[in-house]
């Protein structure tokens, strides 16, 4: 596996099943990456917001209640248009389907997390 060891990047996880960002968090701080987490969409937004200088990458679950995934990166793009974006659906016919706009690197539940390790790094690179 290549080098998926962050520097003290910001992350932002978005998923409104809290098992999975307790998972997210845990790994990627051990993997060197300061993790920032919401269980919803608008509280994702307040987070960038307050965060806005420092959050390199959000990986955000496309299917949450109330604010879903693309309007939740519809409005962190609003602040900052740059963001690094990792989206994640656990229905794959979602994940098959054709997108009218750059919902950055996808992944489909469930994956490993080395496969969660590496989309991070994909995505800090491109930056």
């Amino acid at each position: 596996m290549e080098n998926v060891r962050g520097a003290g990047e910001h992350v932002l996880v978005v998923d409104d099943e809290e098992s999975f960002c307790d998972v997210a968090r845990h790994l990627l701080e051990e993997f060197g990456y300061v993790v920032h987490v919401a269980t919803s969409g608008t509280e994702a937004v307040r987070i960038f917001e307050e965060h806005r200088s420092d959050i390199a990458v959000a990986i955000i679950d496309l299917n949450m209640p109330v604010m879903d995934g693309r309007t939740t990166i519809r409005a962190i793009r609003a602040v900052n248009p740059q963001i690094g974006v990792i989206t994640m659906s656990g229905s794959r016919a979602l994940a098959g389907q054709p997108l009218d706009e750059d919902l950055g690197v996808r992944l489909t539940k469930p994956y490993s997390m080395g496969t969660l390790l590496q989309a991070v790094r994909q995505v800090l690179i491109q930056r």
